[in-house]
């Protein structure tokens, strides 16, 4: 009498296992990394923006916007003049950047500091190490140290 067996054995299963799991574990660790490029591509695409609309501001007031605390404004307008010359009223006729952007990992920010009357400094922290920039901010951002840097004029 000839009895057949219709199913799997247990090593068969456990070797299934096993095999989905490491594919699970390479998978996570690469939708991370891809996550992580993602977060910098974003942050270095907003200090791109705030610089556009800092050196607009600049053109037309003749003065940058103060940093709050180390950060930017909420929005950059022509509001934040100082001196209101005629190209920049004190009503929020130019907008610049109506809202500024925000880091994408809700723990860091973006700072902002200006060291001289014309420059600016915009710093940020990357995630990613191949991405980073010999940093003039010695500061933390937050998530992180700073260690991605934009100068303006």
């Amino acid at each position: 009498m000839k009895t057949e067996n219709k199913g799997f054995t247990l090593i068969e299963l456990l070797i299934v296992i096993v095999i989905i799991g490491v594919m699970s574990t390479i998978a996570l660790f690469g939708i991370q990394t891809v996550q992580r490029a993602a977060r910098d591509s974003k942050r270095k695409v907003d200090l791109e923006n705030i610089k556009a609309a800092l050196e607009l501001f600049y053109s037309d007031c003749n003065n940058l916007p103060s940093p709050v605390a180390g950060k930017l404004p909420s929005t950059i307008d022509s509001s934040l003049s100082s001196t209101h010359p005629a190209s920049c009223p004190s009503s929020p006729a130019n907008v610049y950047l109506s809202d500024v952007p925000v880091d994408p990992d809700s723990t860091g920010f973006y700072y902002y500091t200006i060291p001289s009357t014309a420059s600016y400094v915009l710093c940020t922290h990357l995630e990613n190490e191949p991405d980073v920039v010999a940093s003039g901010c010695q500061t933390n951002c937050g998530s992180g140290n700073c260690n991605y840097i934009v100068k303006g004029p």
